[in-house]
């Protein structure tokens, strides 16, 4: 990842890397994260604006070096909020700037990539909800192919909470489930409709059908952490909603979770470069 400042000014280190990338054929992440308002026009078309010409210029200098070495045009545009300087990781904006920038990485065959699911809020509430979503499910709306999130981050980016981790994993299984689309094929439509034949008039439900049984899994997204009993329920249980649910998850993955070990040969590997690096 080479990330360049803004306004268009390309760093010897940053040029450095993003050379020697290059040169071994690796792909580079070709980032600039201008602020509009600050290191950016405050005009939602001025920020797009430069921070075409920032990523080009080092999508260019990468093939000058080595013609067809694979790149992705990355961003994390954000705005200034006014009122208190501070930058803004949930704003709306970053919803409009990324459905245009796919639109350009489209338009030049680049690979997209671009950052998502943030937000300014504190705590795990109902803003840090509203901006996560918002972000990602535009993100990956506009069809941006890589999108990377700094799961449970709050608060800017500058706290992280192990109930957020939890949580954010379920939005990314909310937004897979959308971008999974809707299953058209012959054998779903002709099932459907074979179905619909035998209830319909009938006086049963679908829910005793074998399609249903089938199909349900395939179709429907299943929360592991979101609330959906009826409010008896969720009362007569003590009145715990998805953060609770999310902290005891977390609490019980630390507890139980047993990562897979590396293979022996990578870890004397990862030693080796260890020891290398510390001499």
């Amino acid at each position: 990842m080479c990330c360049f400042k803004s306004p268009l000014i390309y760093g010897d280190t940053s040029c450095e890397v993003l050379i020697e990338c290059a040169k071994l054929g690796l792909p580079v992440l070709v980032e600039t994260d201008p602020i509009a308002g600050a290191t950016a026009p405050v005009t939602l078309a001025g920020l797009l604006i430069q921070q075409n010409a920032e990523v080009l210029f080092g999508v260019v200098l990468a093939q000058v070096v080595r013609a067809g070495v694979p790149v992705l045009y990355t961003h994390a545009p954000t705005v200034m909020d006014m009122r208190t300087g501070d930058v803004s990781e949930g704003c709306p904006e970053r919803c409009l700037y990324y459905i245009y920038s796919a639109q350009l990485c489209r338009y030049y065959d680049i690979p997209s990539c671009g950052v998502a699911g943030t937000t300014d809020s504190k705590r795990n509430d109902i803003q840090s909800g509203i901006e996560k979503a918002a972000t990602m499910i535009t993100t990956a709306l506009a069809g941006y192919n890589l999108i990377y999130s700094s799961a449970g981050t709050i608060n800017s980016v500058l706290t992280t909470s192990l109930e957020g981790i939890v949580i954010d994993d379920e939005l990314y299984g909310y937004v897979r489930r959308v971008l999974g689309g809707i299953d058209f094929s012959v054998e779903a439509v002709w099932g459907s409709m074979e179905v619909i034949g035998k209830v319909a008039h009938s006086g049963r439900s679908y829910l005793t059908e074998r399609h249903t049984k089938q199909r349900l899994r395939g179709e429907h997204w299943v929360p592991g952490v979101m609330d959906r009993r009826r409010y008896e329920v969720y009362e007569q249980a003590g009145g715990e909603g998805m953060v609770e649910f999310a902290r005891e998850k977390a609490k019980r993955i630390l507890e139980e979770h047993k990562p897979l070990p590396l293979p022996e040969d990578a870890q004397k590997k990862i030693d080796a470069i260890v020891d290398k690096a510390q001499k």
